[in-house]
């Protein structure tokens, strides 16, 4: 059969595995952690932009939801796109009050 490459069978790379984080099993935990971390932090700002997008920007729910699902999966690039828009908005909202006075 056909011998797979992997982490483990690599010397070099597991030689530096082993010399940054102490082993591979520390690495792999690491890892692991940093993923759980994307993913709540990316549910968190999911969260928010779904928020203010029905209670500041009063959007639908289709549209909502895509701004929820698009921060799931790219995160702040996203988000910070969607405070732009606030931003106007809220400029925007500003200058009307302006107006009637």
């Amino acid at each position: 059969p056909e011998r797979k490459a992997s982490i483990e069978n690599d010397e070099s790379m597991n030689s530096m595995i082993c010399s940054l984080f102490g082993s591979p099993h520390i690495f792999s935990q690491m890892v692991k952690a940093a993923f759980w971390f994307t993913v709540v932090i990316h549910s968190v700002e999911a969260d928010y932009a779904i928020y203010k997008c029905r209670t500041t920007l009063k959007l639908d729910w289709i549209t909502s939801m895509f701004w929820f699902a698009t921060t799931c999966l790219v995160g702040y690039p996203v988000l910070g796109h969607l405070i732009q828009l606030i931003q106007i908005h809220d400029k925007s909202k500003a200058a009307q009050k302006a107006k009637l006075k």
